[in-house]
């Protein structure tokens, strides 16, 4: 059957639609193109920047609108003479800080319009990076987030191949760190007011702390922050988002001890901004689920330490051998954290199990990322067998005081080492956590001194009445 004339012009309606769109599509990308190229883009970027700038390749999207750079790296500044030149014509990168395989950018399409670029979102995907943490609480890449000093400046100023230059325009808002600013949410009001979310996505950090025997390894990050609810001129109530995040932690000696091997995953919030200064102050609370396949060695120089404290209940006759190589979590599978200001506080308990022993870390205990130096209490549980073996073990050795010293030695004991029917050791460790000082709360029962004690009573009782007989009394 043949179609009537009015759905053949309907069609051909459509057709001609459909071309156009396309056509709208593919010149708004070439114009797009045409308005950002490489060039300008690296050029800005290293105006406010203290490093030089790599891409591999940017391309642009009007429907939706979007930029996409591939292959971004980032390395350490260079001479001006190198960034008197234009991208295009320079050597290639060969020693990044910083890595990303792909950074996509959401764009405002009216501002596109007027050569203006205001981010809605941008996600990150692969980025990998080196650094160290130095003890005074820097990082090794702060230099290049740092402002370019004036005379880097103006020696930028016209690296723009001419055939580039275009019109000025006002300046956009950038994320950069001078000597004495942070990055500031008054300052930057339109890109903050105007981003809705961004994210990290399958990224790899690679941490060593200055003067410290540790090293950290973060692999599979992915992070997401949205549902940005932040208003610059009002932080005090407007200074939100959500958070998500998760990715697997790794901790070594330098000497290459595997330390822990914990994978996390959870929501949170995190507030970005001081609401009296507008400085960038991210204050974060997330709850993490610990992966059934984390763990911890028992070379972890804390428990190690807090270990050795229990050494003189071998004076007891309890015969517990060494810990386990590794540990899995016991009560808890869940980790809630806060962080501000560099400060790491686990604001629950959390425990491991070593064996017929379980170590738990108190709520409120905190690590300064600067410097590893950390506050924590902790107490390690014996299991209930283990616990009546060793009340048993002590109570024979009390049998050695005489008289009314039993009990008094058996009481010492379960107030100062029993909870119930489980044996309890209290710690305190601080200062460096590769090398930290950990102290034994609980009080040691003197069970050697009771019997000598009791043995020095018995022996004045007896000389007195020995006096006595010798005097007649």
């Amino acid at each position: 059957m043949r179609k009537s004339g009015k759905s053949k012009w309907i069609l051909r309606i459509g057709i001609i639609f459909l071309i156009t769109v396309v056509a709208i599509v593919v010149a708004g990308n070439w114009f797009i193109s045409s308005l950002f190229s490489r060039n300008e883009i690296v050029a800005q970027l290293e105006k406010n920047l203290n490093a030089r700038v790599e891409i591999a390749s940017i391309d642009f999207s009007i429907a939706p609108p979007s930029m996409d750079l591939r292959g971004l790296k980032i390395a350490k500044r260079g001479p001006a003479e190198l960034h008197a030149i234009a991208h295009d014509d320079r050597e290639p990168v060969t020693n990044p800080e910083l890595e990303m395989a792909r950074v996509k950018v959401a764009l405002g399409l009216a501002e596109i319009f007027q050569r203006r670029l205001e981010v809605h979102q941008f996600d990150i995907v692969g980025l990998k990076a080196k650094m160290t943490i130095y003890e005074n609480g820097g990082h090794s890449l702060e230099p290049l987030l740092k402002s370019p000093t004036a005379d880097d400046s103006s020696q930028l100023a016209d690296q723009t191949p001419a055939a580039e230059k275009v019109a000025e325009k006002p300046a956009e808002p950038t994320v950069s760190v001078a000597d004495d600013e942070v990055f500031d949410a008054q300052q930057h009001e339109r890109f903050i007011a105007a981003l809705n979310s961004m994210s990290l996505k399958d990224a790899q950090l690679e941490i060593i702390y200055e003067k410290s025997d540790l090293k950290v390894n973060v692999s599979e990050l992915n992070l997401r922050l949205h549902d940005l609810k932040i208003d610059p001129a009002d932080l005090i109530t407007s200074n939100e988002a959500k958070l998500s995040m998760a990715g697997m932690v790794d901790m070594y000696s330098v000497k290459g001890i595997h330390y822990t091997h914990i994978g996390l995953d959870g929501p949170g919030v995190v507030a970005l901004f001081n609401p009296k200064t507008g400085a960038l102050e991210p204050k974060v609370d997330i709850d993490f689920a610990i992966a059934d396949e984390s763990f911890i060695n028992a070379d972890v120089p804390v428990v190690n330490q807090a270990w050795a404290k229990l050494d003189f209940l071998k004076d007891w006759g309890v015969s517990f051998g060494s810990l386990p190589e590794r540990a899995s979590f016991g009560r808890s599978k869940s980790l809630s954290v806060a962080y501000h200001l560099g400060k790491v506080t686990i604001k629950k308990p959390i425990s491991i199990w070593y064996g017929d022993w379980e170590v738990a870390l108190l709520g409120n205990a905190w690590l300064q990322t600067g410097n590893y130096n950390h506050d924590a209490m902790l107490e390690i549980l014996a299991a209930e067998r283990l616990s009546q073996k060793t009340l048993k073990e002590a109570t024979k050795l009390a049998e050695y005081v005489p008289n009314d010293g039993k009990e008094k030695v058996i009481k010492e004991i379960t107030d100062n080492w029993y909870r119930g029917e489980r044996l309890v050791a209290q710690l305190h460790s601080k200062g460096d956590l590769s090398k930290p000082d950990v102290d034994l709360l609980n009080k040691k029962p003197d069970i050697q001194g009771a019997v000598e004690d009791a043995v020095k009573d018995q022996l004045k009782k007896k000389g007195g009445k020995l006096l006595e007989g010798l005097l007649g009394r």
